[in-house]
This record gives structure tokens, sequence and C-alpha cells, in this order.
């Protein structure tokens, strides 16, 4: 899912975090909307706003979420 939306490892430094600008992520989110299903488009906006990875993603679990404190 998202080898189709990211450019390859090649063109990018893995070393270096490489935080979205504001124009990258609304591109991010154009790309996604267009190609992928709203259960992917979620997943894919949760790890955008949250600066997850995709495992992380997929590990995270309710409880892990207070939203009293924010985290």
């Amino acid at each position: 899912m998202l080898r189709r939306i990211l450019p390859p490892k090649t063109k990018r430094d893995l070393k270096k975090p490489d935080p979205f600008t504001v124009k990258e992520r609304g591109l991010f989110e154009d790309t996604a909307q267009r190609i992928s299903s709203r259960l992917e488009l979620m997943l894919l906006r949760f790890m955008v706003h949250a600066g997850l990875r995709l495992g992380e993603a997929l590990a995270a679990r309710l409880e892990n979420f207070d939203p009293d404190r924010k985290t």
C-alpha cells in the first residue's frame, strides 16, 4: 500500500528524519484518497498525523491511548 504512495527508498535518505511539509502531507492524503480503501485511508491518516510507522500503527491498541493526557 505505501509503495504506491511514497518515493522509492533509494531517493530518500533513511538516516535523517524527513517529516512531511504541509504541502507534502496534503499531496500524500490526496493520493491516498484516490488509490486506497476507506480502511487504508484511515490507517494512513492515523500514521501521518501521529508520526507512526506501519508496524507501530498496526500494533496500537485502544488501551495505549489516554484522552485526558492527549497521548
